[in-house]
């Protein structure tokens, strides 16, 4: 998950990092200028988020998981983050899928109003926290 403020360089920098050749992007000016810049530093496939995540979720196609998802090792990467950047590049931080559900089963178990953004694992934790015990995650 790529921060907003980063530049086309810290982006390119991540993705080398991590080794990574595909990027979800959304539709702000900014995020698709961004993207562009990343383009002709590196070439990746690029994929757009979907459009439709503020329909009612009564109005969605019910989702099926193939079965291969109910063998996830626990000790593999399930989230990449990355570190603010405040002294150098960005640099890479790894969840696996055990940290990542530990997080969210050993929560408060209340609602969020989430004022931090995704790539931050703090706000990333506190939304998936709520979500686990079915409370409200304001984003």
């Amino acid at each position: 998950m790529l921060s907003l403020r980063l530049s086309a360089d810290a982006c390119v920098s991540l993705l080398n990092n991590v080794r990574y050749t595909t990027l979800l992007y959304g539709y702000t000016t900014t995020i698709r200028s961004t993207v562009g810049e990343i383009l002709r530093q590196k070439p990746v496939s690029c994929f757009p988020i979907r459009t439709d995540i503020n329909r009612a979720i009564e109005d969605l196609a019910p989702m099926s998981l193939p079965s291969q998802a109910a063998r996830v090792q626990t000790s593999h990467t399930a989230v990449i983050l990355h570190s603010s950047g405040s002294t150098s590049l960005s640099k890479p931080l790894y969840l696996t899928h055990d940290a990542l559900v530990s997080q969210m089963k050993h929560g408060p178990g209340l609602s969020s109003f989430n004022s931090l953004p995704w790539f931050h694992l703090y706000g990333l934790t506190t939304a998936l926290q709520a979500m686990y015990t079915r409370n409200i995650a304001f984003i």
